[in-house]
């Protein structure tokens, strides 16, 4: 399950017990849902002590909190690996939101936590964390088109809508997919998804 990779990406031990944790976690957010879930749930799922879930996490929303944590990390490195590929502008803004839909595609299981679990983590005492995590995508795309040869483009466009621009109709597919709104895949619209950010953000130029 890609699902899983995204956490052995981050703690490289797979049998760590935060690891453990994690993956049993995120498998009782998918079948019962994240408000339903509780820390006895994972408990029984994970076969581990209610006080080791608690040492590692403190509570229900320390768990959901370090999965959309490790998905936003990982996010960044997909987008990472496809703007290096990029040789253009317009290149880059289809790199970013093609790099988004096969995360989403690839990794439906994280997409859901992040997509429904925001709302905990905001009003949770990780909330702090989780805006610095999104300001770190943004000065990732905002450093990429800072080099000489984007930098005039990039002055021409809001820096407070540049990632609504990117991301605002690939973002509502791909949580209208992972809901179960929409039945076709985020990567059957890949390609219409990236030209509708390229055509937001081309309004500036």
């Amino acid at each position: 399950m890609k699902d899983f990779d995204v956490i052995h990406r981050a703690y490289l031990n797979k049998a760590d017990i935060k690891s453990i944790i994690l993956k049993d976690a995120l498998i009782c957010f998918s079948e019962h849902g994240i408000e339903s879930t509780t820390i006895e749930i994972i408990k029984k799922k994970s076969e581990i002590s209610v006080g080791s879930i608690y040492h590692h996490f403190k509570n229900k929303e320390g768990i959901i909190a370090s999965l959309i944590f490790i998905a936003l990390d990982d996010l960044n490195r997909y987008m990472e690996h496809y703007l290096l590929q990029a040789t253009n502008f317009e290149r880059s803004i289809a790199a970013i939101v093609l790099s988004y839909v096969d995360w989403v595609d690839e990794h439906p299981l994280f997409a859901e936590v992040l997509f429904s679990g925001k709302f905990y983590v905001f009003h949770s005492q990780y909330k702090q964390e989780l805006e610095q995590k999104k300001l770190n995508t943004k000065k990732l795309i905002i450093n990429w088109f800072s080099t000489p040869e984007y930098k005039s483009r990039l002055n021409s466009i809001p820096l407070d809508l540049i990632l609504s621009l990117i991301f605002g109709i690939t973002e509502h597919y791909c949580k209208n997919w992972v809901l179960g709104r929409v039945d076709n895949r985020p990567k059957y619209f890949r390609r219409e998804l990236a030209l509708s950010a390229w055509k937001a953000v081309e309004l500036y130029f």
